[in-house]
This record gives structure tokens, sequence and C-alpha cells, in this order.
């Protein structure tokens, strides 16, 4: 079962490396050729400059959830210069992933209403008239990884907990 776990994670780590280059690659490539439209060719593309904010957006969403896999965002840990006692460090740990993990829950579900509204209003965007739910979409993805990753932490944090008795 770990073993399959395993696999899964590194395929969704794969993936989301996979998406978040070729996002940061389709950014470079669009805003290249917007300024070659125009500057040289005096032809500017019209709502063109929609699409890397979007690709923007959903790069900012997928790293979010592999940050919290790693542990990766940024946080304030001022208790632990404070506070020398490793168990007592571990414990804080503990809560911070504990309350992370609440609150990115509480996010995600509140992004699927969002996105559940964009879906039904048939809300686009005023440019490219792209269907916005696809873009919250990432919402709801990054929310999930994150979720899923801090209750991964915390599960990993009370296992570690019990093997101090």
């Amino acid at each position: 079962m770990v073993d399959i776990l395993s696999k899964i994670d590194k395929m969704i780590q794969k993936l989301s490396n996979f998406l978040m280059g070729s996002f940061v690659t389709l950014i470079i490539a669009i805003v290249f050729i917007q300024v070659v439209f125009r500057y040289v060719l005096k032809l500017p593309l019209a709502g063109a400059e929609e699409l890397p904010k979007y690709f923007m957006i959903a790069c900012v969403y997928l790293a979010a959830g592999l940050l919290a896999r790693d542990d990766g965002h940024v946080k304030i840990d001022m208790l632990t210069l404070i506070v020398k006692n490793e168990k007592i460090i571990h414990i804080i740990r503990t809560l911070t992933h504990l309350l992370s993990c609440i609150a990115v829950l509480v996010f995600t579900i509140l992004s699927f209403e969002y996105v559940a509204f964009n879906y039904t209003s048939k809300d686009v965007s005023a440019g490219l008239g792209f269907p916005m739910w696809c873009i919250t979409s990432f919402l709801i993805i990054g929310g999930t990884l994150m979720t899923i990753n801090y209750f991964i932490s915390v599960i990993k944090d009370i296992k570690e907990v019990k093997q101090w008795q």
C-alpha cells in the first residue's frame, strides 16, 4: 500500500513539475510574441495579455501543493528560537501542520463553491471569453494537494510522537 501511494505521489509531483514547466514556457513565448506584435509589427494582440496571468495562477497553485509536501511554505518559527526542548518543538510543528491542514481544507471547500458558481454562471474572461471555471479550478487542485500533504505531515508527526513512549 505504501509503495502504491509513493508511486502516486511521485506521479503527481512529476505531472505538476511538467505542467509548471510548460506553463512557464508558454508565459515566456506569449509575452515574447506580444512584444513582437505590439512593437515590431504594430499589431497589438487584443486579449492575449490574459493568458500569461492565467498560466501564472495555475503555476502558483500547483507549486503551493508541492511546497506543502516538502514543508516549504513561508512560516514564522520564532518559537523554535525560544523553546529548546525538541519534543515541545515537535508538538508545536504538529499543531502548525494540523492548523494549516484545517485552514487549507476550508479554503479548498470555498474554492469548490467558487468554481461551481463560475461554472453555473458561465462566467468568462473579459478579453478572450475563456471559461473562468477552467482557471479557478486550479484553486481546487492546489488546495487539495496542500490539504493532502498537510494531512500526511500531521500523520507522520503523530507517529513520531507515539514512538517517544
